[in-house]
């Protein structure tokens, strides 16, 4: 083996070896734990993030939002909406975890 493929070898071996320190414990660095997050993914779970807790809060502030009284059908109606904006918003708030459950 000349010395340029050991010095490759070399190379190849630290750059594999290469570690994380998260919380005071080395992690390495392999496929499932690249180390960086591209920014695609971070704008992705930010959008989700809002428009979860968005959604989250708005159904909830449907039924704090004075509006006299009101017929039964109107009631049912606030009700479908609010459970709708509930589900939609948990599930994004879900979705929006990364595989870690942060």
């Amino acid at each position: 083996m000349s010395v340029t493929a050991r010095r490759r070898a070399a190379e190849r071996a630290a750059v594999q070896e290469v570690t994380l320190i998260e919380g005071g414990f080395p992690i390495p660095l392999t496929p499932a734990n690249p180390g960086h997050v591209p920014v695609h993914a971070v704008l992705t779970r930010f959008v989700l993030i809002c428009l979860g807790f968005g959604l989250t809060a708005s159904a909830f502030g449907i039924w704090i939002v004075a509006g006299g009284p009101q017929a039964a059908d109107l009631m049912l109606m606030k009700l479908g909406a609010s459970l709708v904006m509930l589900i939609a918003g948990m599930c994004m708030l879900v979705f929006a975890r990364d595989n870690n459950g942060r």
